[in-house]
């Protein structure tokens, strides 16, 4: 159950950092995004909007996920929710990513992230069931 909270909590620190993120001005994600090699309008209310809405969103998953780390097997349905989930997201990055013809930096790290982090929790999930299960009862 280890490496299970490990994971859990890194990958819910590292997307904590999101909620610090939504207050980064529109001008240095343009920069950001323009050394990406990714067209953004300069002035966007709706993109600046829908960007800060995923900011927000994905400090909520970090959320979720330190919750989770805290007693996994308490929240055992949660857990396959987050690594299900997780390669399910990793697969939508992919498809928009392509669909949309943004370059490989843009979304590739993004779907290896999710893709892995989603296996290692349904992974490390399955090791501690059995763990638990393999415990004698007192």
């Amino acid at each position: 159950m280890k490496q299970l909270k490990i994971v859990l909590w890194i990958c819910g620190i590292a997307f904590l950092l999101n909620f610090a993120a939504m207050f980064i001005p529109w001008r240095v994600i343009v920069s950001l995004c323009e050394f990406w090699q990714l067209e953004v309008p300069r002035v966007a209310p709706f993109t600046a909007y829908t960007t800060r809405l995923l900011q927000a969103c994905l400090g909520l998953v970090g959320v979720f996920l330190v919750i989770l780390a805290t007693d996994p097997l308490r929240y055992r349905p949660m857990l396959a929710l987050a690594g299900y989930g997780g390669i399910v997201l990793g697969l939508v990055f992919l498809v928009w990513g392509v669909r949309y013809g943004l370059p490989a930096i843009a979304f590739y790290a993004k779907v290896i992230c999710w893709v892995i982090v989603g296996a290692l929790i349904l992974v490390f999930r399955t090791r501690a069931i059995e763990e638990e299960r393999a415990q004698p009862e007192q």
